[in-house]
C-alpha cells in the first residue's frame, strides 16, 4: 500500500515546527545567530535520548526564537511548509502559527506579518487555511496582536488555538477566546497533552470543537462519553504524543481505541521538523497499530468533516479526496 499516495487532510501542523533544516541554517546565518558547532541538530530535533516531557519538547524551539530577520525569510518558511505537505499527499492543510513569533525579530506589525505568511503559503496549489496560535507563555498584552491578526485575515484564518506549557493558566486568554468566537472563529485548544482530563474539560467549557491532542481524556470514561456526544474531534499526533510523554509508547497510544469507540479521530504531524517525521510516517504508525486501509480512509474522512470550512468548501474537499482514492 502506497501511503504517500493517499490523499490526506491535516488539521494540526505548526509552522514554527515545520522549518527545513537547511532553511533554518541559512536564515540563522542571515540573522547572525551564533549556532553551536556541535550537536546542532540535536538542539532542534527530538532524539531517542531526550526526556519524554512537553517541556523538553518545547526546548527544541529555543534557537527559533528571534530567528526571522526579513520578510523573505518568513515567506520562505511558509511556502516551503506547504510545499512539503503537498509532497506528502496532503490535499487540505490547516496551518497554525503565532504572528508574534514570526514578527518579533523584525519588530514589524504582527498583522502585516500574518499577511505575508498567508500569501506565501497560498502560492502552493493545495487547499490551505490558517489557525492563529496564542501562547500560554506570552502575556495577554503580548498575545493581543496575534488575535488582531486572526481577525484581520478572515476568511483565510478560520480558527484560534492556545498552545504552550499547559502548566501555565489559560485564564488571561479567555477574553480573547470569547472575542474570537463572537467573531465567528472556531476554537481548537491544546489539552490533554501535558495535563489530565481536567484540561480537556476546560477546553470544552471554553467552546473548543477540536482538541489539540487530547489523549489523556482516555483516563476518564465519563469525559469520553461527553466528547463523543458533542462530536468533538481529536487531533492526534502519535509520534509527538510519545515524544512529549502524553503517552508512554506508540504501542499504548489510544488512536485505535478511540477510533473503534466511534470518536472523530484525525491524524496529524504537530511539528514535523522537530519530530523528524511527515504525515506519511504517521499513517505508517497507524498501520503498525493495527489500523486497516479502511481505517486510514476514515481518519481522513474525519478530518474532512472536522475541518474549519464552509459547507461549500467541505463538499468540494469531499469530492477531491474521493477522486484521488
Amino acid at each position: 500500500m502506497d501511503l504517500r499516495a493517499l490523499p490526506k487532510v491535516e488539521l494540526h501542523r505548526h509552522l514554527e515546527g515545520s522549518v527545513r533544516y537547511g532553511t533554518f541554517l541559512e536564515i540563522a546565518r542571515e540573522a547572525g545567530i551564533d549556532l553551536p558547532r556541535r550537536g546542532l541538530k540535536s538542539r532542534i530535533r527530538v532524539g531517542p535520548r531526550d526526556p519524554r516531557t512537553l517541556r523538553s519538547f518545547l526546548k527544541k524551539f529555543d534557537l527559533f526564537r528571534n530567528l526571522y530577520p526579513s520578510r523573505e525569510s518568513v515567506e520562505r518558511v511558509a511556502r516551503e511548509a506547504v510545499e512539503d505537505a503537498a509532497r506528502d499527499g496532503v490535499v487540505h492543510l490547516e496551518l497554525r502559527f503565532s504572528a508574534v513569533h514570526f514578527s518579533r525579530r523584525m519588530q514589524c506589525d504582527p498583522v502585516e506579518c500574518a499577511g505575508w505568511i498567508i500569501a506565501a503559503a497560498k502560492r502552493v496549489p493545495i487547499s490551505v487555511k490558517f489557525i492563529v496560535t496564542l501562547g500560554r507563555h506570552f502575556s495577554a498584552a503580548d498575545n493581543a496582536p496575534s488575535l488582531e491578526a486572526a481577525l484581520a485575515h478572515r476568511p483565510d484564518v478560520v480558527g484560534i488555538d492556545v498552545a504552550g506549557d499547559e502548566a501555565r493558566p489559560i485564564t488571561p486568554l479567555v477574553p480573547f477566546l470569547k472575542r474570537a468566537r463572537k467573531a465567528g472563529l472556531a476554537l481548537t485548544l491544546h489539552a490533554g497533552e501535558a495535563r489530565g482530563p481536567d484540561s480537556v474539560r476546560e477546553a470544552i467549557a471554553l467552546g473548543a470543537s477540536r482538541l489539540g491532542h487530547g489523549v489523556r481524556a482516555v483516563r476518564d470514561a465519563a469525559l469520553l462519553k461527553e466528547v463523543l456526544r458533542r462530536g468533538i474531534a481529536f487531533e492526534l499526533c502519535p509520534t509527538s504524543n510519545v515524544q512529549t510523554g502524553a503517552v508512554r509508547s506508540l504501542a499504548t497510544h489510544p488512536l485505535k481505541r478511540l477510533l473503534r469507540a466511534g470518536h472523530r479521530v484525525t491524524l496529524n504531524t504537530d511539528d514535523p521538523a522537530i519530530s523528524g517525521i511527515d504525515l506519511t510516517h504517521e499513517f505508517g504508525v497507524a498501520r503498525r497499530l493495527g489500523l486497516s486501509a479502511g481505517d486510514l480512509d476514515a481518519l481522513t474522512d474525519h478530518a474532512v468533516e472536522a475541518a474549519f470550512l464552509t459547507e461549500g468548501e467541505r463538499k468540494s474537499l469531499r469530492r477531491r479526496v474521493a477522486s484521488l482514492r
